[in-house]
């Protein structure tokens, strides 16, 4: 879907010397998350789409088939601001739930291959904990979440967009 994180509308660089291309939030509710962080950032409709296996049918987690479902909206104008909610299974949204609460979970970057910049935050000494691929209509489309702080969940989204991204499952109207 053009727009909203497709190769149509991001800029594909490698991640060191660049701002983020995107901030996401995880929360427990997504409608009352929303509802919150749109209010603070005056967002009124919000384009969702549900990770389930037979949205993202790769899935690791901590080096395992991933079992995880969740589902995250983006803002009307893309992107860059996301709120996320797990629905089932063990996924960096449980852990950093459990550990933290709702928060700032991660910051994002649009990359050419996550493969290439998965060998160099490797290469760094981060560990890759959570992986989906193939949520593009033609079966491409990848996304890694790196640790950065052991002590602090904190991650890196690794967002290597789909050429054509499938069309969203819902939309939320503030």
């Amino acid at each position: 879907m053009a727009g909203f994180g497709d190769q149509t509308d991001t800029v594909l660089r490698a991640m060191p010397g660049r701002a983020p291309d995107q901030i996401g939030y995880v929360v427990r509710d997504l409608e009352e998350g929303v509802r919150q962080v749109g209010a603070i950032f005056g967002v009124r409709r919000w384009v969702g789409w549900r990770y389930t296996a037979d949205y993202l049918p790769q899935r690791r987690f901590r080096g395992a088939p991933g079992n995880f479902e969740s589902q995250g909206v983006v803002a009307e104008f893309g992107p860059s601001l996301e709120v996320i909610a797990p629905m089932s299974g063990q996924s960096v949204f449980t852990e950093f739930l459990d550990r933290c609460g709702p928060g700032l979970h991660h910051v994002g970057y649009f990359v050419q291959s996550v493969d290439a910049e998965r060998a160099r935050l490797e290469a760094l000494g981060l560990a890759e904990v959570q992986f989906g691929g193939g949520h593009g209509e033609d079966g491409d489309g990848k996304i890694s979440f790196f640790e950065v702080l052991a002590d602090i969940p904190t991650y890196i989204e690794l967002i290597e967009p789909p050429k054509r991204r499938r069309p969203q499952h819902f939309e939320i109207l503030l």
